[in-house]
């Protein structure tokens, strides 16, 4: 109950994730999921740690029950993001979409950047390319990560491209 206990543990699944073993990692995993009560860092955690863990389908679990249980905290918004990247991988575009739109209402700029990618990759994947380059251009005017820049700019190509705007989307593959 100390004040310095969700620190601590943070430096510690920090510090496993780096270089835990396997058993170790299924330790903290274990000890997360029983904390009482459950705390949102612990439940983003267990999720992080069940990824690592090769446990794709646990780590669903847990981020959905953050997500249930803290649907206003800011790390909600990050596992939205993670959920949202999973049901993409998996084809399913719609849910991905839903999960996509509350990640791009993060405060944290990275969080809203890969929201609004993803937004406008399941956008152009049931073929509205309008609401695409929207959510394109969104992501855009963002900045940050030059990477993430790079892509939202070549998703915008990829936009004009599907709405038969040539020149426009000569000049964002330029870009």
């Amino acid at each position: 109950e100390h004040e310095l206990v969700p620190q601590a543990r943070r430096t510690v699944v920090d510090a496993l994730l780096r270089g835990g073993s396997r058993a170790e990692l299924a330790d903290e995993y274990e000890s997360l999921l029983k904390e009482s009560p459950p705390t949102p860092a612990g439940l983003y955690d267990a999720g992080v740690i069940a990824q690592k863990l090769g446990k794709e389908k646990e780590a669903e679990t847990v981020w959905r029950r953050l997500r249930s249980k803290f649907p206003d905290h800011a790390l909600t918004a990050r596992a939205s993001l993670e959920l949202a990247e999973s049901a993409f991988k998996r084809n399913q575009f719609k849910e991905s979409l839903v999960l996509a739109r509350k990640a791009s209402e993060s405060e944290e700029p990275t969080v809203k950047l890969g929201g609004l990618l993803l937004v406008g990759e399941n956008e152009l994947r049931q073929k509205r390319p309008q609401a695409a380059l929207k959510a394109f251009q969104s992501a855009e005017a963002l900045g940050g990560d030059r990477a993430l820049h790079f892509r939202a700019v070549a998703g915008r190509g990829l936009a004009h491209e599907e709405l038969r705007q040539w020149a426009a989307a000569a000049k964002a593959y330029e870009a």
